[in-house]
């Protein structure tokens, strides 16, 4: 299949001759297939069926369904942010994607806190998150880390949620807002193991000689 490389320089070339090749949903599925090509879900299914329901779920938005296209390939392919500012995607995209992109060394609820600031980013990240929870195309039991994986995405869900409401600011930090849940929403142990905010507080409050939640 194409590399990187390949596909920037055949882009480069064909405009250089003229020929008007768009940064757009065409161009976005191209780079996904290629660069996702031999991966496949936790079911052994085509990684493509995923990214593509997640683009086209519930928008008729061409950014967002951009943003839905590439939204796990610059965390999980050799693609940099600078290669679709290359190939001339929009800075709304490419700031869309970044939200969406869990950084190397990034605990999950601090990225998921930063998406929450970028509005397309919250969108697509609700898209991925409602197919990621969907449990209709597993061929397997969910194990312990399975369902771990499902209690930060349901976290994730109602937190979004929530910022999409204006129920509170975006960037408020994920502990302060399960604070203010029921107790069927509440689990600070899960958050204080993928939070460096919480664990931060938490550190404070055990000098201090107190452990309260908030």
């Amino acid at each position: 299949m194409f590399t990187k490389q390949e596909i920037i320089q055949r882009i480069t070339e064909k405009r250089a001759q003229g020929q008007l090749l768009e940064a757009g949903y065409n161009l976005a599925c191209f780079i996904a297939t290629a660069a996702m090509i031999d991966i496949k879900d936790k079911s052994g299914l085509d990684y493509a069926h995923h990214f593509m329901r997640v683009s086209r779920h519930n928008t008729d938005s061409e950014v967002k369904m951009i943003i839905g296209v590439l939204h796990d390939v610059i965390e999980d392919t050799e693609w940099e942010l600078d290669d679709l500012r290359l190939l001339g995607f929009s800075e709304r995209v490419v700031k869309g994607v970044e939200g969406v992109t869990h950084q190397d060394g990034e605990l999950y609820f601090d990225s998921i806190e930063r998406c929450g600031l970028n509005t397309d980013s919250t969108d697509v990240k609700l898209k991925d998150n409602f197919d990621n929870l969907s449990q209709g195309r597993n061929k397997f039991l969910p194990s312990t880390k399975d369902l771990e994986r499902l209690q930060k995405y349901t976290i994730t869900r109602n937190y979004l949620i929530d910022i999409k409401k204006d129920f509170i600011a975006a960037g408020t930090p994920i502990h302060e807002w399960m604070a203010k849940k029921g107790p069927e929403m509440q689990n600070f142990d899960l958050v204080e193991k993928y939070s460096s905010k919480y664990q931060a507080l938490q550190q404070n409050h055990n000098n201090n000689g107190a452990n309260p939640k908030i």
